[in-house]
This record gives C-alpha cells, structure tokens and sequence, in this order.
C-alpha cells in the first residue's frame, strides 16, 4: 500500500541525517584510524563545492531540457577553509611552490618563506572536511590531488584576528585519465557518508 500523503517530513531518524558544526580539516587523510595531519582552527567554517559544468544537448525542435541529454564537461571539487592557525607549515600549504630556509644573520630566530615554480611535491594526496552527524559517525568530504589556489590574503585590523579564507582545488591524476575509457570517471573527490546502524533482532 502507498505511503498516505503527509504534510511534514519530520522523522525519528531525521538527527541521524543532520551535519552539526564546522567540522576539523585534514590533510594526507587515510582513513578514520589513520585521519593524517589536523591543518588547525578554523573560524568562519569550511565548505566543499562540486563546482560542476553540465552542458545540455541541443536537438532542434526540443520543447526544453530533455532526459538523458545531459552531462558533465568540467568538474573542479575544493575545500574553502577560513584558517585562524596560521603557523610556518599552514602558510607553506596555502601557498603552491612555497618553501622555508633558515634567515640570514639579520633575520636569526626567523624562516623565510619564499615561493617558486609548483612542482608534484606541492600537492597533498589529499584534503578531508570532517564533521559531526547526528548518528554519532562523521561524515568526510575528501578531495583528492589538493593544490591551494595560491590567492592567499592576509588582513590585519584592530580588535581582531587574521583569519584568512584559502581554498583547496582537487585535481585529476594524469595516469588514471591515461587507462580511463571515459575521462569523467573516477572524479578526484569522494564523501564518506555513515551506513545506517541496523539493530539485530532479539
């Protein structure tokens, strides 16, 4: 029989569903067990973008958007931080090419960070955007081959604290695209969403 229509979607297993609060990033993420480097605090929050280009199939004579005409042309998944911790290695990973070296005389007690050329080293297998659900698992939102888009901006004001907004971009691994039959496949990103917990029965 037919679910009767209802006028609410309230559920007792809607908190199981809900994502709470700003969630810790990671960098080089492995695995719940093996969660990799914390990147520090943050304040503003965090937030994952698909960013996805769809291109829809023109066909003369179509009343509108027809099923099964449309696809994917360009996918770009980042990470947006906005970073209060902003030690040496925070400021190293939001910069592409960036690297220290011990000061000279005149500046003993300092590293000097100084940027160059991205080479494959400057990325991170990974960036994850962990957070807290109601069903007590986080769930992760991971993207894969992570760059900083290198517009880093770092503003200073009275009463207030630096807490600049860096964004991670995902890249495709060259080796897959080369052994993909469609180059859409394996997108560089991934969601880990918590199973269900099922309660055996007595």
């Amino acid at each position: 029989m037919a679910e009767a229509l209802k006028t609410h979607a309230l559920t007792a297993n809607l908190p199981e569903s809900i994502i709470f609060d700003a969630g810790v990033l990671y960098k080089n993420f492995v695995s719940p067990d093996e969660p990799g480097d914390i990147l520090g605090a943050t304040r503003g929050g965090s937030e994952f973008n698909l960013n996805a280009e769809m291109r829809e199939v023109e066909v003369d004579g179509a009343p509108g958007p027809v099923k099964g005409l449309k696809r994917f042309v360009r996918v770009e998944p980042a990470i947006t931080i906005n970073l209060l911790s902003l030690t040496k290695e925070n400021l190293l990973m939001a910069i592409p090419g960036a690297a220290a070296a011990a000061g000279s005389e005149d500046f003993e007690g300092y590293d000097v960070i100084t940027s160059g050329q991205i080479k494959d080293e400057h990325y991170f297998d990974n960036i994850a955007m962990v957070a807290r659900t109601g069903s007590g698992k986080p769930i992760i939102f991971v993207i894969e081959n992570a760059l900083a888009d290198g517009n880093l901006s770092i503003s200073l004001a009275d009463q207030d604290e630096a807490n600049p907004s860096i964004t991670f971009q995902a890249h495709f691994d060259p080796a897959k695209l080369e052994s993909a039959s469609d180059l859409m496949e394996n997108l560089p990103f991934k969601i880990y969403y918590p199973k269900k917990e099922t309660i055996p029965e007595p």
